[in-house]
């Protein structure tokens, strides 16, 4: 195993939690394979890289991990804004950017990615997207959408900003505010709104709308001022749709179309093209867990009176890897480990696999997870995971 400064994991852990319920409108195809019945697909640790006291090597704050065709690996460090270069075996090799005002300097890096042999970086402040070649040198910069955008009337949302194969760029909203009407001495909100999707040319302008999202509303406050709450993405206890997560291929929407019940259940998994035309389907059964209160309410941000479900969804979050194939999450934090079920880009199940709870996924390829873990100092770690 290869190692970079290591040090024992600690249980410091950030978890993601996801309920969603309902169907999502597609028809279902024949129920297939148990869920949890699937195989176990045997992961090791391979590579960990940090430092509790050297900073060349460790880390403030690690943001989002991109790795080139020749296996270098690159890492958003987002508390001194710059971009760290690995070899594969995790040695520090090479810096891109830095604080400032200049050409191919960062002020808040916050998305990454490989196109071919070009690194692109999207910086939300300065509301840029830079590109730089394998060497790190910057080969040009364009307009982007930065830290805020309305995205639909009253709504401020955060966009997740990613540059796809035509050379434009995609606009996800991922969190945001919501203004509330006032009336009668008191203020309101609507349950949920609905936001698009946009794609932008490289000056920034809107192109069309590639699609909407539902975002759910919550945390109301009236300070005296202009009323106000939070807008937050599915999963989220009170989603009454499917989960959708989107990529450069298309999205993927995962469909209880039974509702968890305490007898057998199952869910639907469909990926859809960028022409909307549905590339597969496939249907799990399982049976569904009773839901643990206390760990509800440990891992999400909610109060002690919260409630959630008597029963858990088959499915609690989505990621789809670099390759697209599919990660379906199995039940919420708690425990030592997190579960997921994993399909190939065929939708052909695979097996499940198994990763410490702390982990938080910033990348997947295929058989390769990368993933951050905090110690007991809370200080990042880069971990990389390998299947088989």
């Amino acid at each position: 195993m290869r190692r970079c400064r290591t040090t024992r994991p600690g249980p410091a852990a950030v978890a993601v939690f996801a309920f969603a319920l309902a169907s999502c409108g597609v028809e279902s195809s024949a129920v297939g394979d148990d869920a949890d019945a699937a195989p176990h697909l045997p992961v090791a640790e391979d590579l960990r890289v940090g430092s509790v006291d050297d900073p060349v090597v460790g880390f403030s704050r690690i943001g989002s991990v991109a790795v080139g065709p020749d296996g270098r690996i690159y890492v958003v460090e987002a508390q001194d804004p710059h971009v760290r270069v690995l070899d594969e075996s995790g040695a520090r090799v090479g810096t891109i950017g830095g604080p400032g005002e200049g050409p191919g300097e960062f002020a808040q890096p916050r998305r990454i990615g490989i196109r071919a042999d070009t690194l692109w970086v999207h910086d939300s402040r300065r509301r840029r997207i830079y590109l730089y070649s394998s060497a790190g040198d910057l080969l040009e910069e364009f307009a982007a959408p930065g830290l805020s955008s309305n995205f639909a009337p009253g709504v401020i949302a955060f966009p997740v900003i990613e540059l796809v194969g035509d050379g434009s760029v995609r606009a996800t909203p991922d969190f945001g505010t919501i203004l509330g009407r006032r009336g009668d001495g008191s203020s309101s909100f609507p349950d949920s709104v609905r936001v698009p999707i946009l794609r932008l040319d490289r000056g920034g302008e809107v192109v069309d709308t590639l699609d909407e999202m539902t975002m759910h509303v919550a945390y109301p406050s009236d300070t005296g001022g202009m009323p106000q709450a939070d807008v937050i993405r599915d999963p989220w206890p009170h989603a009454d749709g499917p989960i959708v997560r989107w990529f450069e291929g298309g999205k993927v929407l995962v469909d209880h179309s039974t509702e968890p019940q305490d007898g057998p259940s199952t869910f639907t998994i469909t990926r859809v093209g960028v022409s909307e035309d549905t590339t597969w389907r496939r249907t799990f059964s399982y049976t569904p867990r009773r839901t643990d209160q206390d760990a509800v309410r440990e891992w999400l941000p909610v109060g002690d009176d919260f409630v959630g479900p008597d029963v858990l969804p088959g499915v609690t979050d989505v990621e789809v890897d670099a390759h697209g194939g599919v990660w379906l999450r199995r039940g919420i934090g708690g425990g030592d480990m997190q579960t997921w079920l994993v399909l190939d880009a065929a939708g052909d199940l695979r097996g499940r696999v198994e990763l410490p709870v702390s982990a938080e996924i910033r990348l997947i390829l295929t058989d390769e997870i990368y993933a951050v873990e905090r110690d007991d100092f809370e200080v990042p770690w880069l971990v990389r995971y390998r299947i088989g």
